[in-house]
Parts: structure tokens; sequence; C-alpha cells
């Protein structure tokens, strides 16, 4: 195996034993770092730490590959309203931060505190969706009524939409221009840093 390859099969091996990960979503990253090789990095304007070209971030990971594309659209049930909709289609022409998360996510106890305080401050100018990923309904509503998140969120407990954005592990935040192009990714928590550069390129 090529040494490139052995890298980023160490990298995910690390990623792995910091975050629980999907089944699904693993096999088929893996599958993906083994047999296709589609795991080349793609450089983001963002320099921050944690960011897709700042030290230390998964630079590797499928989700490289978004940046400077179209992010995945999606259409997902609402958390806290079964009958209701969360959808990237409801923000057309608008930029939008993508949070993904889950209520066992260690990162994300740390994590959603700040992406909440901040909406709460900057809602008026800053859209934000959280996408709650492999977990159950009660587990997320009181995950989410903790930390005093009042964004959107959508149910994806198959990891169907995280599976569409390279989620391999969580959380991660995706920032999405007008255009709904994605502009910055952060894999792993963001910092009020990374948040501000991600809304600085997303020109949000």
């Amino acid at each position: 195996m090529p040494a490139g390859r052995r890298d980023r099969l160490a990298r995910m091996r690390r990623a792995l034993s910091e975050h629980k990960v999907t089944t699904t979503v693993f096999g088929i990253s893996l599958a993906a770092i083994l047999g296709l090789g589609i795991f080349a990095g793609v450089s983001s304007p963002g320099k921050s730490g944690g960011s897709s070209s700042g030290a230390g971030s998964s630079s590797t990971s499928s989700a490289e590959s978004l940046v400077g594309h179209a992010g995945p659209a999606f259409d997902l049930a609402a958390l806290n309203d079964p009958a209701g909709h969360v959808s990237l289609a409801s923000y057309a022409g608008q930029p939008v931060i993508v949070n993904f998360f889950a209520s066992w996510c260690g990162p994300c106890r740390t994590e959603t505190p700040l992406l909440a305080q901040y909406y709460s401050s900057h809602h008026d100018s800053v859209h934000m969706i959280g996408v709650d990923a492999n977990d159950s309904r009660t587990a997320a509503l009181a995950f989410t009524k903790k930390y005093g998140v009042s964004y959107p969120v959508g149910s994806d407990p198959a990891a169907s939409t995280a599976s569409a954005y390279g989620v391999v592990a969580m959380p991660q935040t995706y920032f999405l221009n007008a255009q709904h192009k994605v502009v910055d990714h952060v894999y792993g928590k963001v910092t009020a840093g990374s948040l501000a550069q991600g809304v600085k390129l997303m020109g949000g």
C-alpha cells in the first residue's frame, strides 16, 4: 500500500479512536480509502486550527472534497416537530452554517453551547442548521434543550445526510455561501476564531 494511503488510513483510525462513528458511514469511508482512494485533500481558504487547511485538521477526509463545491441538498424531519421539515433549499440565496452533531458525541457537548450562544447573538444576520445524526430523538431533544439550541435542527437517524457530506466523525461544520457552495469546513469542534472565519468566508 503506498505510503500516502497508509497515512490517510492511520489518520482515519485516530479519528475513530476519538469519536463514535456510525458503522454505515465508516464502511463507506474505509472502502473509499482502501479501494477508491477518493480521500484526496482539498485546500480550504481557511487558516485557523480545526479548519480544512488548519494544522491538526483531517485534510484527507472525503468531506474536504466538498470545499469549493455545492453542499448536498437535504430535507429532514425537524427534531422538535416530526411533522415539520428542515431543508437546505429553504435557505436559497442565503449563506448558512450546517453543523453535524449527536447527543453521544463528547466534543459536541462543549461545541454546541458555543454555537447556541453565537446563533442567539447573530440570528438576525447568520443562518444555522443543526443535523443530529445517528441518534435517538429523545436523547437529541434533551441534548438541544440542555445546551440552549434555538436554531433549526433536522433529524438524520440513518446518517444519510451525514454520509452525503462525507462525515465520518462528529462534530463537523460546513460554511456555505449564498449559492450553497462550501467555502470552509471545520473537522472537530469549532472555536470562536474558526466560527468567525467561516462566517466571513461565506459572506455572513
